[in-house]
């Protein structure tokens, strides 16, 4: 995943979808947001 996967994570609403998926804590792939940053992300 690389950038325009990153912002279809975090802004998932802007691409038609209600989900979106992260990780806990350490991302197990390239590209993957945690959850502290998908919220701090977010509240931009």
């Amino acid at each position: 995943m690389g950038p325009l996967g990153i912002v279809s994570r975090v802004f998932p609403d802007s691409f038609g979808s209600i989900f979106t998926y992260c990780c806990l804590n350490n991302p197990k792939a390239p590209g993957q947001v945690d959850l502290e940053s998908l919220i701090q992300l977010r509240n931009l």
